[in-house]
C-alpha cells in the first residue's frame, strides 16, 4: 500500500499541539511497516504557507506568545520568509 503524506500531516508533526503525537505515531508506523511514502513536490511550499498563515493569524490577533512555541530554527526562518510575502 502507498501513503501520500500531505501538508496537514507535516504541519501536525511540526507544531506542538494535541495532534503532534498522533501524526508522529502514524509516520513512524508507516516507516516501520515499510509503506511506500509519497509527498507532492510542492510539499515544502504548502507547509511553509500553512505555517505562515498560522503565525500571521495569531500575530494579527495579538497573540505573540504563540510564536514562542517550539519550532525549529529552519521552520521559523521559512515562516518568516513566507510571512514577508503575505504583507
Amino acid at each position: 500500500m502507498s501513503v501520500v503524506v500531505d501538508a496537514n500531516v507535516m504541519v501536525a508533526v511540526i507544531i506542538a499541539d494535541v495532534h503532534q503525537q498522533v501524526a508522529r505515531e502514524h509516520l513512524w508506523r508507516w516507516f516501520e511497516v515499510g509503506e511506500d511514502l509519497h509527498v507532492p513536490a510542492v510539499l515544502p511550499y504548502e507547509v511553509a504557507n500553512v505555517l505562515a498563515r498560522l503565525v500571521f493569524e495569531q500575530l494579527s490577533m495579538g497573540k505573540r506568545e504563540w510564536w514562542s512555541r517550539p519550532l525549529s530554527t529552519a521552520v521559523k526562518r521559512s515562516v518568516d520568509q513566507a510571512h514577508l510575502r503575505l504583507r
